[in-house]
């Protein structure tokens, strides 16, 4: 800009020049000098005013680039925010989802555990009731025995023996009648407990 108005300057000043000349035929070459420098100034400033236009031009074009670009940083700065809250949040739902995890595993293998010692607890009861039931079996087979010996033993005797006799195998028929039901009842617990 600083160019263009010196040359117009220039321009300006070299036709003040050409007034003040006396005339034509006084001054003719002085005058043709004259009038070639300001057609080469006049061409300068043409040059210069089309450089001038085109960076005014080019300059316009950059705004609008810059303004766009501006605009898009603006877009992309909320999209980034937006993202980077969508990935906190996906963070804590993966970190709660671990938990949780967690959790069920240690929940399971307490159960396992349980079930393990309730297993563990039934079997030890189971195998104490078939020894227990193959030991009455054995008090049945012996006082069986017992009361067939003394059948044969006190065959002969009199009515109130026989009548004492039959007192006793009272007693011992509910004595053995007794411990079955007792190792019966822990039986039927322990199967309850497992079924919970």
């Amino acid at each position: 800009a600083d160019q263009i108005d010196d040359t117009q300057r220039q321009i300006f000043s070299l036709r003040e020049d050409m007034g003040k000349v006396g005339g034509v035929n006084a001054a003719q070459d002085s005058v043709k000098a004259v009038q070639k420098q300001i057609r080469i100034l006049e061409n300068r400033l043409d040059h210069a005013m089309h450089k001038f236009n085109n960076a005014i031009t080019a300059n316009r074009s950059l705004r609008e680039q810059i303004d766009t670009l501006r605009r898009e940083r603006v877009v992309f700065d909320d999209i980034y925010r937006k993202l980077e809250n969508e990935l906190l949040q996906k963070k804590n739902e993966m970190a709660n989802i671990i938990d949780q995890a967690n959790s069920a595993y240690e929940a399971r293998d307490s159960a396992q555990a349980q079930m393990a010692s309730l297993k563990q607890q039934a079997d030890k009861e189971h195998a104490e009731f078939e020894k227990e039931w193959k030991e009455l079996g054995k008090l049945i087979e012996n006082d069986k025995r017992m009361k067939e010996f003394m059948k044969s033993k006190l065959k002969g005797k009199d009515e109130k023996g026989q009548e004492t006799l039959g007192k006793d195998d009272d007693r011992l028929k509910k004595k053995t009648t007794r411990s079955a039901w007792d190792s019966s009842k822990s039986l039927v617990a322990t199967t309850a407990n497992q079924e919970k």
